[in-house]
């Protein structure tokens, strides 16, 4: 069930150490890891995972993702699809990738157009399945309608219900395979960061809104629930995070991003045990509730910001990403105010000016 991403190595989380990665890949063959997830957006994770793991090709099964052209932006145009998969056999030094993934949507392109490369890469045997990843519902059930996808990726932790929740329903009524990423709530739920933590330049979670301040509190009340029940089971918070997230009904795979192995030690042993019932069905309830109260918080701090007059640039992420998770955007406009943000150099005029557009279609959605 457990497999390993390599997200890690796109810089996301700072830099990493490819000589560490080389040795814990080596160690997740060793103990049976047989699940490697990488893409060409992940700095060197395909040329790494295709030297390194050559050797047992024939005993791991590897993926990775298409549809995004050099400069980030989502490309799902047949060309695109085509000739991202032949670029990503030649980094993994493979003839056939298990499992291909469109990594984002993208909305200039017909699905139509991206199955038909996807199809075609099938019949050619270079690939030997296709998913979706980070999608909306509407844009499941078109791949679903005119395709034939197996799985869906996205987000799932104790700090992160929302998307198991919109996507659980896919596993039974259309058969795809759910495959939980961020488990560990991009490394929250290690216990190692703190209020006085600070990230490297270019660490994602400097502006992550899910590390904003205002959710200081909320993010500490999940952790120490999750550390009091692993002092029950002698488990780490993070162990009982991928336990409880690989008992969520469909879940089919669970992707941890570990850069040594230690932390890839640490997340096997949050498999191949079981909380009690009791125990099981207080922390459902925390989880669920907890959830419940980020949304409130959430909401009522995205009030806030739109309400002030100058406005900065994390916080305005944070109301962006708060309107997206609340349902209150669609995913194509929430994508254009992302992209916005990240062209306006973050100055203040540019914000100012998002903020009131925003402001002026959301802001009442926001208060009801």
């Amino acid at each position: 069930m457990l497999g390993v991403g390599l997200y890690s190595l796109s810089g996301a989380y700072g830099k990493k150490d490819p000589c560490e990665v080389k040795k814990m890949l080596l160690k997740a063959v060793e103990f049976g890891v047989d699940y490697f997830d990488v893409a060409p957006l992940y700095g060197e994770a395909e040329e790494l995972v295709g030297r390194v793991l050559k050797p047992y090709r024939n005993k791991i099964k590897v993926a990775t993702k298409g549809g995004i052209a050099k400069s980030g932006k989502p490309d799902g145009s047949y060309r695109a699809i085509v000739d991202g998969c032949k670029a990503s056999l030649k980094n993994l030094q493979t003839g056939f990738i298990d499992h291909f993934q469109v990594h984002f949507v993208d909305p200039e392109t017909p699905v139509s157009e991206t199955l038909q490369g996807l199809e075609e890469l099938k019949s050619q045997g270079l690939i030997g399945s296709y998913g979706l990843g980070h999608f909306s519902r509407e844009k499941i059930e078109e791949y679903c309608h005119l395709g034939d996808p197996s799985s869906i990726l996205f987000e799932a932790s104790p700090l992160n219900t929302k998307e198991y929740k919109k996507y659980q329903d896919f596993w039974r009524e259309k058969g795809l395979s759910l495959m939980a990423m961020g488990v560990t709530g991009r490394g929250f739920l290690s216990g190692n960061i703190s209020r006085k933590t600070t990230f490297p330049a270019g660490d994602i979670r400097n502006r992550d809104p899910l590390f904003h301040p205002e959710l200081g509190e909320w993010r500490l009340s999940v952790l120490q629930k999750l550390k009091s029940v692993g002092e029950e089971y002698g488990k780490t918070p993070i162990q009982v995070a991928i336990n409880w997230v690989s008992g969520l009904p469909g879940i089919d795979r669970i992707l941890v991003g570990p850069s040594s192995w230690a932390h890839l030690k640490e997340n096997l042993d949050g498999l191949g045990w079981e909380m009690g019932e009791r125990d099981k069905e207080e922390l459902n309830g925390f989880i669920q509730r907890k959830n419940l109260e980020k949304e409130q918080i959430s909401r009522e701090k995205a009030r806030f910001f739109l309400g002030k007059q100058v406005v900065g640039f994390r916080d305005l992420l944070f109301v962006i990403e708060t309107l997206y998770s609340l349902d209150l955007i669609g995913e194509g406009e929430a994508h254009k105010f992302f992209r916005k943000m990240l062209q306006s150099d973050e100055k203040k005029e540019k914000l100012e000016e998002m903020r009131v557009s925003i402001c002026d279609r959301y802001l009442e959605k926001l208060i009801k």
